[in-house]
């Protein structure tokens, strides 16, 4: 099962609706949570051939994680800022991708930091929300 920012979030995979749906259709599919984007008003929207699960609430960090089947292992991605966070269950991915508004000529460095813990998702949270501000935005 799949975390999303600290309060737990059952990807569709494991609620009861999609159990029922033959697995041609609920692949392949996208898993979308606001941080600081607008939530899209369509929960589920079809394009390209790809079924996007829109949450209805914001995430409350820029944070993503999927926890291990034995509960031991986590693996997390974060950032300073993001509009959402959003995986592909298909491939098990995780983006928190980060954004920053440019000038035509200027630049910036954006960061994206993975953490690979054996323990808890509370202690995992944790651990990215004291690294959060050390990034660069």
């Amino acid at each position: 099962m799949c975390k999303l920012a600290r309060r737990s979030v059952a990807f569709p995979a494991a609620t009861p609706s999609r159990l029922k749906m033959p697995l041609n259709q609920w692949l392949p599919a996208r898993y979308l949570a606001s941080f600081t984007w607008p939530i899209p008003s369509q929960h589920v929207e079809r394009r390209d051939g790809i079924t996007y699960y829109n949450k209805s609430r914001r995430v409350d960090a820029p944070f993503i994680a999927t926890v291990s089947q034995d509960g031991r292992w986590v693996i997390a991605s974060f950032t300073r800022n993001t509009g959402n966070v959003w995986s592909n269950p298909e491939l098990t991915c995780q983006h928190v991708d980060p954004q920053a508004a440019l000038l035509p000529g200027k630049e910036a460095i954006l960061e994206t930091k993975i953490l690979i813990v054996r323990g808890s998702l509370d202690k995992v949270f944790k651990m990215a929300m004291q690294q959060r501000d050390s990034l660069e935005q």
